[in-house]
């Protein structure tokens, strides 16, 4: 009798890959050669000073900076290349919201999701039309 030893085709795939990533505004570099994982179901911090790159950090993660090198993936999907397919898989809470401070959640919902291709977009977009308030 043969034993047959059979490895495993089953790997990891990280939720948020950074490998190598840069950007610069103009001559002044806030991203150098940055590179880090984060597993699927894990807790992740990024602390920084002041300037340090966080947000610039963040923009390229979102792809509203393309970086001037390096790769971000999400579950593997390539961020400049796979846009949205990779962000349909990330949600972003920003500290401040950028809107109108008297605009609820669901008033914020229908004018954002659409930009970023949200799944239910359209069926919020429709909610927020046909609603009694929206017909003032």
């Amino acid at each position: 009798m043969t034993s047959v030893a059979v490895e495993s085709s089953k790997t990891t795939v990280n939720a948020l890959s950074v490998e190598n990533v840069s950007h610069a505004y103009g001559a002044r570099i806030a991203l150098h050669k940055v590179s880090f994982a984060v597993a699927p179901a894990s807790f992740s911090v990024l602390l920084g000073l002041n300037g340090a790159g966080k947000s610039t950090l963040f923009s390229v993660i979102t792809h509203l900076y393309a970086s001037r090198s390096g790769a971000v993936r999400i579950f593997g999907h390539d961020v400049a290349r796979e846009s949205g397919d990779a962000l349909s898989l990330l949600g972003v809470v920003f500290q401040q919201r950028t809107l109108d401070l008297d605009l609820s959640s669901n008033k914020i919902w229908p004018i954002t999701a659409p930009c970023m291709e949200l799944g239910g977009a359209k069926r919020a977009r429709d909610k927020s039309r046909n609603s009694p308030a929206s017909a003032s």
